[in-house]
């Protein structure tokens, strides 16, 4: 609730303030009257399961990506894995320390498992169909 009023809240700009749940942000990042109001942030690819952004800021903050915050995202800093925080109530950010490139892909728990399940359930109804009744002429 303190989250949606805090994002909801029309004295805050989203493009100077981000508004973090669940994530203790490591101090001030500096004075924000002083940042540019668009860091440098481009998009090098936009798939549903993958978005590769590139971030030319050379002062730390939070990348906010305008997507629906939603399990099953990961979320990579030049090759490292990063937390991915639910920022401003309905979307997803991460903490940048200056230029890099940020990966974030769609990673669901349920693949692995549903894969895992029908992999085993596919060995059973195989094995059942090459094994040979005894009883059978």
């Amino acid at each position: 609730d303190e989250a949606f009023a805090a994002a909801s809240n029309l004295e805050n700009d989203p493009r100077r303030t981000v508004v973090l749940e669940d994530v203790e942000a490591p101090g001030p990042l500096g004075d924000s009257a002083a940042r540019n109001a668009f860091p440098g942030a481009m998009i090098e690819r936009y798939d549903p399961a993958e978005v590769v952004v590139r971030v030319d800021d050379p002062t730390p903050g939070w990348l906010v990506l305008a997507d629906t915050w939603y399990p099953g995202w990961t979320a990579e800093l030049d090759g490292k894995p990063v937390p991915i925080a639910r920022a401003n109530f309905l979307f997803r950010g991460v903490r940048t320390m200056g230029p890099g490139r940020v990966v974030f892909r769609y990673r669901p728990q349920s693949v692995h498992v549903g894969a895992a399940i029908s992999i085993v359930a596919f060995g059973i109804v195989l094995g059942a169909a090459l094994r040979k009744d005894p009883t059978a002429s």
